[in-house]
């Protein structure tokens, strides 16, 4: 059976008569809570004081602002193992690591110790300022210095050198050269310059270390003003045309 409202107006039942001595009519703001519910609340952070955007609220229940709180953090457990590249998913304190670890291996901005082949620009021939002088820019200052001077130089495989003619006008020719032997076991090296006055002397020996047993002598009237002609003597004085040896010589002229 349920009871309404209807059932007990009238009847002189009270509140208490259907054990509902704590229910009234009062407004939800005006009723009270439980003990309990007291206590709980009572136990619950009250409301936080707004901070500005530049905040944030610490554990010890105060505000902070973020970037001084994060210039004054200590980078424990810092590691400069690695130096590999910073990847995307390295913490901030991997790769604040990663890149010490790049730095350290720079050479130092004083007195740097650089190994390896270091590079550098190549300053202009005139150039009197304090920059790196690379050795491009040296060979060619030589270069302009020896031309300055009246000498001349070439070098590689075959080259010379040419004094001024304030020392004389010497001139020294050298190279090693390949040629194949005629019937009369000789062949003609030319030379990278003309001397224009004589030939003084001229030397050679066997370029191919001992893969021809034989040895190289200048022909009689074989010193020219631009080329030298080469016997061979292969064996017991013996001689052969067809035969590829080389030659190792230099001339001295004016």
């Amino acid at each position: 059976m349920t009871l309404t409202k209807a059932d007990v107006t009238g009847t002189g039942l009270a509140k208490a008569d259907l054990s509902l001595g704590n229910v009234d009519n009062t407004s939800d703001a005006s009723k009270p809570i439980s003990t309990a519910t007291q206590t709980a609340l009572n136990g619950k952070e009250p409301t936080i004081a707004a901070g500005t955007t530049s905040q944030f609220w610490r554990g010890d229940k105060t505000w902070a602002d973020f970037a001084t709180t994060v210039r004054a953090a200590v980078l424990t457990g810092l590691s400069t193992a690695t130096s590999t590249a910073v990847a995307a998913t390295d913490t901030v304190l991997a790769a604040i690591g990663k890149l010490q670890a790049q730095l350290n291996l720079k050479a130092a901005l004083a007195s740097p110790a650089l190994t390896g082949t270091p590079t550098a620009p190549t300053q202009a021939s005139a150039d009197n300022t304090t920059a790196i002088a690379t050795t491009g820019w040296v060979r060619s200052a030589m270069s302009n210095i020896a031309s300055a001077a009246g000498f001349a130089l070439a070098g590689g495989s075959v080259g010379y050198i040419k004094f001024p003619s304030w020392l004389g006008g010497m001139i020294i020719q050298f190279g090693t050269s390949v040629g194949t032997t005629n019937a009369a076991s000789a062949y003609v090296i030319s030379y990278p310059i003309t001397f224009p006055n004589s030939v003084w002397t001229a030397l050679c020996t066997n370029g191919d270390a001992g893969a021809q047993l034989g040895s190289p002598i200048v022909s009689n009237g074989g010193m020219q003003g631009s080329s030298l002609t080469v016997v061979w003597s292969f064996g017991q004085g013996g001689v052969g045309g067809g035969i590829t040896t080389r030659t190792n010589w230099i001339v001295i002229g004016n």
